[in-house]
């Protein structure tokens, strides 16, 4: 601001211009230097502007003091005057007290008090400004909180001005706090309102995005790009019309100008849009105008939805208009359809029927006018064009006579065949009936009381607290309470164990927040009795507001028991299933018992029929009582004599119907037998200290294999409860374990089969291995050489026999060979036999193909024959490979399954069998033993092709390989 102006302003004020010059000249400074400081500050209003020059000249113009006064003493900022050299404040306004809810005199008295009310988190930075404006001479301009004494939080924003005296050296500050909480409160709503339509942006259902003025977008949401088929980058890239299909854009251009304009405060239409890849999709497009406080367009904020797929369903129904037309006309609920200014386009007649009007007088009537409600019913006229659609939404139509029909009203949007919305079509569903049933079901409610007192069910009710407010004659007499228990208040907490008290409150308070029913419960009985029941409740609604909850209690103590029957029975025999040893399984069983019965003590043996124990297993019991076998020693003879034999009385209250014996207080029932002579137990539990014992029978038919013998030192640990579910699983485990007794029978046995087979495939070995050496023995003796090849060519058919016994003696399986390691074997005695050729190569491919023992060795055989043949006549001396076949020479055999055959091929690469397959100078025993293999002992097929060498290809039905009769493990 120019210097003079303001000096001239502040003459004005001033109301003289008589002003010494040295006055004149402070003036102006203290003027240039407040104008300097507050013209660049936003925050600061013209008028508080010119409070502050005023406010600053006044401090130096003596004769004007009471108006400065006036001025800061009226005003809501807090004005402060501070002397740099006394460190002291010369002047603090009236405001202080307000804002920092603290005297005035405290901050004359202590300066640097001010400090002490300003928030931690930003003292430091209010510290650094007020030494950045000492030592840097930087003005302090901070924005921070301050604690009142009564906790309350204030935002603060100070200024200082510095104040010149004639050395233009600051020897005073004066300064102005403004409480801007408001502002702050302000810019933080606004701040988690954003936050907040960001959030509904980025993950709203339909499509979002924010327009420019000139139909660019510039924020998009995911579902937007997932429509059109864009990425987020190439969509900001574009404007609306870019993917509006070209029958829409001049519509929507006229629509959206009209909502610049605001004209029209919402523009909604259905519409197609062309996809990135070429495709149309149809939206529901809603658009709105956002605008600023000043009332100027900022941008556009479209939703479109995708309704494709409605659209095509109303494309296929349009298409049978004429059907549905005889549909509309005899169907009992009214229908209508209804244009876009709300206009009745078409009627049926049950629409005539309901409104008393015929069909000439309600077409091109305001449809809402039918309705007793008009202004509802052109709310769900509009919400069909928001939303496509409006379900049960409810309306009353009134007949010209004043008759009223409830109805819920069904709608929706129909197009022509181009997608153009032509209107919206209605149904009035007719409730007459429904709101009588309603008024019904409310008068039988004295029905349903009666119904419930005859009822044999724990039926009640109780308030939200789980107070009784009713419960049914049966109730009350099953739990052993009266109707008066309920006047004097009666909760859920005396109905349950203590342990389900608080678990039973917070279910109730669940159920009423919408939690599923159905929980499970220790039941109290009033004479102290408990049962294991389900509470089924439901809320009871008055007004729409929850009111308390009605339910019955189901007694399920008999089912709990069959299902631990299951779950006990399921252990034990998973157990059964996983551990192989009986010591091992009979340990574990102990255990699982144990865990069910919560007794300290559990033992199980076994009894051969000679009395004596093969198997037994104790966890738990004390080392005075006897581990002693028999059982019938030392122990308590009768008792377990009785349970063995099955010979229990079930007129004594300690045996069961399924023979078992059980006491849980053995110290009150010996000593009911002062004379223990009379006794019919010897007691020996009660001397080792147990008070609750149980032995239960297992058995196998009628005859007793064993026993289970609980015992605890506490009383009332063997319910009969229990007893009857260990009684119920005790005979599967008996029979778990014979079963796993048997299977180690059978394992010894297999074991010893095994090793029986595994020597008579050695001496089988052996004894071949002896004729070998006999056949070397004599061939050694002749000297024909045709005899010598003879020999030679038996020597290998009874080895390859030899192989297929050694293989067996090192496998261990006695049944099966591997075909690849044995054709590997005979091979190389075949090299070491025939000495061919160093130059031949082989190619054994067998796979993993495994093979019975009968047809390895017939395979052995025709292989040896092939393989024989190959090496004496398939590469004579002389012959080349590479001359005559253009590659090495080489011998192939293969081997592999294919649909339940094995193919077998040996093959060579040599000169070749003549024709019929005679080698001159030799007779064909070879190739009579390999068809008379092939055909009668494999059942095979056999082809022999002689083109570029010999080849021959066996085909035969692949056996079975599986072990029989014995486990080979």
């Amino acid at each position: 601001m120019n210097p003079d102006k303001k000096q001239s302003q502040i003459k004005e004020k001033s109301g003289s211009d008589n002003i010494p010059l040295e006055k004149r000249r402070k003036q102006r400074q203290l003027n240039e230097s407040a104008g300097d400081k507050t013209d660049s500050n936003p925050d600061i209003s013209p008028g508080m502007k010119n409070q502050v020059t005023e406010a600053l000249v006044q401090d130096e113009l003596p004769e004007n003091e009471q108006r400065l006064r006036q001025i800061t003493d009226n005003s809501p900022g807090v004005f402060y005057i501070h002397d740099r050299a006394t460190n002291r404040f010369i002047y603090i306004s009236p405001a202080y007290e307000n804002v920092w809810g603290r005297t005035r005199q405290e901050l004359y008295d202590n300066p640097s008090s001010f400090l002490e009310a300003i928030h931690p988190e930003d003292l430091p930075s209010v510290q650094e400004a007020i030494r950045m404006e000492l030592e840097e001479g930087k003005y302090f301009d901070q924005e921070y909180r301050i604690i009142q004494p009564s906790g309350g939080i204030r935002w603060v924003h100070s200024r200082n001005f510095p104040v010149l005296n004639d050395k233009r050296m600051v020897y005073r500050v004066t300064g102005i706090a403004e409480d801007i909480t408001e502002r702050k409160e302000a810019e933080d709503a606004l701040k988690e309102s954003e936050d907040q339509f960001r959030k509904i942006f980025e993950n709203s259902p339909v499509g979002m995005a924010l327009v420019t003025p000139d139909f660019r977008f510039f924020s998009v949401n995911q579902t937007w790009i997932a429509m059109t088929g864009y990425s987020h980058d190439e969509l900001l890239k574009m404007s609306f019309k870019d993917i509006t299909h070209p029958d829409h854009l001049a519509s929507d251009i006229d629509h959206i100008r009209e909502l610049a304009a605001g004209t029209i405060p919402v523009y909604i239409t259905e519409k197609r849009y062309v996809r990135k890849d070429g495709s149309t999709i149809w939206g529901l497009l809603m658009v709105t105008a956002i605008r600023n406080q000043q009332g100027s367009l900022r941008h556009f904020a479209a939703q479109i939805e995708d309704i494709t797929e409605r659209r095509k369903a109303e494309k296929a129904l349009m298409k049978l208009s004429s059907y549905n037309r005889n549909l509309i006309e005899v169907s009992l609920d009214p229908l209508i359809t209804i244009s876009h200014e709300g206009k009745i386009q078409d009627v049926n007649l049950a629409t005539e029927v309901v409104t008393g009007c015929s069909r000439s007088e309600l077409v091109g009537t305001d449809f809402s006018d039918y309705f007793v409600d008009p202004v509802k019913a052109l709310e769900g006229y509009q919400e069909v064009f928001r939303k496509g659609m409006v379900r049960d939404f409810p309306l009353e139509i009134q007949h010209r006579d004043g008759h009223i029909t409830p109805v819920l009203y069904n709608a929706s949007l129909y197009c022509d065949d181009k997608g153009k919305t032509e209107g919206v079509f209605a149904a009035a569903r007719d409730i007459t009936e429904l709101k009588k049933i309603q008024t019904e079901l409310q008068e039988s409610e004295q029905k349903y009381r009666d119904l419930a007192e005859m009822m044999p069910l724990t039926i009640f009710e109780t308030d939200l607290t789980g107070r009784f407010t009713y419960a049914n004659r049966f109730a009350l007499n099953f739990f052993g309470y009266e109707t008066g228990d309920l006047k004097e208040g009666l909760d859920i907490s005396r109905m349950v164990v203590p342990g389900d008290v608080i678990r039973a409150k917070q279910n109730l308070d669940g159920i009423v927040h919408g939690k599923k029913s159905g929980n499970e419960y220790q039941f109290l009985l009033k004479n102290g009795d408990i049962f294991t029941g389900i509470a089924y409740l439901s809320v009871i609604e008055k007004e729409g507001h929850p009111v308390g909850l009605r339910g019955i209690i189901v007694d399920i103590t008999e089912r709990k028991q069959k299902e631990d029957v299951f779950r006990l029975s399921h252990a034990l025999l998973d157990y059964a299933n996983r551990v192989p040893d009986l010591p091992g399984l009979l340990e574990e069983y102990t255990h699982i018992i144990q865990d069910y019965s919560g007794c300290d003590a559990v033992g199980i043996r076994f009894i051969d029929e000679h009395g004596n124990i093969p198997y037994q297993a104790y966890t738990g019991f004390s080392s005075e009582y006897p581990g002693e076998s028999p059982p019938t020693i030392n122990s308590d003879e009768w008792v377990y004599s009785q349970v063995i034999k099955g010979s229990t009385d079930l007129n004594q209250p300690f045996f069961t119907q399924g023979g078992s014996f059980y006491m849980n207080g053995t110290t009150k029932f010996l000593a009911a037998f002062p004379d223990e002579a009379n006794r019919i137990t010897s007691g020996v539990c009660n001397k080792a200290g147990y008070e609750s014992i149980a032995v239960i029978p297992i058995r196998q038919g009628n005859k007793t294999i064993g026993l289970i013998h609980l015992a605890d030192h506490r009383e009332n640990m063997v319910p009969l409860t229990t007893v009857q579910v260990i009684e119920e699983t005790a005979n599967p485990m008996g029979s778990a374990v014979q079963r796993i007794a048997a299977e180690k029978e059978v394992r010894d046995s297999l074991e010893e089969k095994e090793v029986l087979l595994r020597e008579i495939h050695h001496r089988v070995k052996n004894n071949l291995a002896r004729i070998i050496s006999l056949i070397g023995l004599q061939k050694a003796q002749l000297s024909d050489p045709k005899e010598i090849a003879q020999f030679r060519d038996l020597e290998s058919r009874i080895r390859s026999m030899s192989l297929v016994h050694e293989a067996l003696y090192h496998s261990r399986s006695f049944s099966r060979i591997n075909a690849q390691t044995y054709v590997e074997d005979l091979v190389q005695h075949l090299i070491q036999a025939y000495a061919p050729r160093r130059d031949i190569r082989w190619n054994i491919q067998m796979g993993t193909v495994i093979l019975p023992i009968d047809t390895a060795i017939h395979s052995g055989l025709i292989l040896t024959e092939i393989i024989t043949n190959s090496l004496k006549y398939a590469f004579p001396e002389g012959w080349s490979c590479e001359k005559e076949r253009g590659e090495p020479c080489e011998i192939s055999i293969s081997m592999k399954e294919k649909d339940g055959f094995i193919i077998l091929n040996a093959s060579d690469n040599g000169r070749g069998l003549p024709p019929g397959g005679l080698i001159p100078g030799t007779r064909s025993l070879g190739l009579t033993l390999i068809r008379i293999l092939a055909k009668n002992q494999l059942h095979g097929d056999l082809e022999m092709i002689t083109t570029r060498g010999t080849s021959f290809t066996l085909q035969f039905v692949q056996e079975p390989t599986t072990e029989k009769g014995f486990y080979a493990g």
